[in-house]
């Protein structure tokens, strides 16, 4: 995958993944969300224009109501998936 397509990706997802009441609620998310914005993948992604888009999402979250539902699919799981994939050293 091209470093441009998983950021496009990765974006697309987490925009979905927002859009769920559940998953605004879910350490799930939260736990992602806070990983991304201050990991060294964070500064990475800061030099495509993501970070800010995580800074507004983190804003965007509710009150966390639950850790993990273990969805069938799980929007940050697969987020997971790209960066482990896309930026080596990702964790």
């Amino acid at each position: 995958m091209i470093v441009a397509k998983a950021i496009s990706d990765i974006r697309d997802i987490l925009t979905a993944g927002m859009g769920q009441n559940k998953c605004r609620k879910c350490g799930c998310m939260r736990t992602l969300l806070i990983s991304l914005d201050s990991s060294s993948a964070g500064e990475r992604l800061d030099a495509v224009g993501l970070a800010h888009e995580i800074k507004d999402w983190l804003e965007l979250l509710d009150e966390q109501e639950y850790s993990d539902l273990e969805c069938e699919y799980c929007y940050p799981v697969e987020v997971t998936r790209i960066l482990e994939s896309e930026f080596p050293g990702f964790s």
